[in-house]
């Protein structure tokens, strides 16, 4: 049976798949931004008394010990994700992204590229990086040295939350209040507008897209009835689903930009 680890307002906890709690991992004074875990560490970032914390916490997940803290960034570390090659990326204030040994917890390589903060990051299947920042901009990094290969267009405020599904498509949720569909190597479609700032988007390996908003109710549609081969341009509401084709900006080159039209 499967575990869940849960985020609440001062500690993270560990919630079997029959609803039991396993453990919880007290974070003093603190409050948890975003984690990530593995089979052995559970990595943390927390606003500490209000001042937000520019270091990544590491935990061990066996007893529940703090181990180390990653040191390096220099202002607010906003997310967190692993890779299957056991590597661990931190997303910053301070315009960069930190990839870590998920293992040894050292320092790898910095990346840089984007000009705003790095609210959200998403790992593909295939160990490509995506990240999202408040340049209203997605990068997608290579897997194998890290550069940017391609830059996504289309929001015009702050990305915060980016999802990968199992065939690559990604999913962008903004403060623009839209989500956003991206078929990786064609076309770029909006796949979703809400009337609210996005805080989270979620894609399950049986085709369901979550979307947390500030408005408070967290809605769910299901992905295969949106996204279609003619490429069509999707508008989906709360409460009904509408089609209209738009024509979309095909990617020929993996450095060529693409634009929502």
């Amino acid at each position: 049976m499967g575990v869940l680890w849960v985020v609440g307002p001062h500690d993270p906890c560990v919630v079997r798949g029959d609803g039991r709690l396993l453990q919880t991992m007290p974070i003093e004074a603190g409050y948890v931004d975003s984690l990530v875990a593995n089979e052995t560490w559970l990595f943390v970032t927390e606003t500490w008394h209000f001042a937000h914390i520019s270091d990544v916490l590491v935990w061990r997940c066996s007893d529940g010990r703090w181990v180390k803290t990653l040191v390096g960034h220099t202002q607010t570390v906003q997310s967190l994700a692993l890779d299957k090659n056991g590597r661990l990326y931190s997303g910053s204030d301070d315009m960069t992204i930190r990839v870590w040994s998920a293992s040894t917890h050292t320092h790898i390589q910095t990346l840089r590229g984007h000009t705003g903060a790095i609210d959200a990051l998403a790992v593909g299947m295939d160990g490509v990086l995506f990240s999202g920042s408040t340049d209203c901009t997605i990068r997608e990094w290579s897997a194998t040295d890290w550069t940017v290969c391609r830059t996504f267009l289309g929001h015009t405020r702050d990305v915060t939350s980016l999802a990968v599904g199992r065939d690559g498509t990604l999913f962008s949720g903004s403060d623009d209040h839209s989500v956003r569909v991206w078929r990786l190597g064609s076309e770029a479609v909006l796949l979703a507008e809400p009337q609210s700032f996005v805080r989270a988007v979620c894609v399950t390996p049986d085709g369901r897209l979550y979307v947390g908003h500030t408005n408070g109710p967290l809605r769910c549609w299901s992905v295969r009835r949106l996204i279609n081969p003619a490429s069509i341009y999707n508008t989906i509401r709360p409460k009904q689903v509408r089609y209209s084709r738009r024509s979309c900006e095909r990617s020929k080159f993996p450095s060529q930009k693409i634009r929502h039209i």
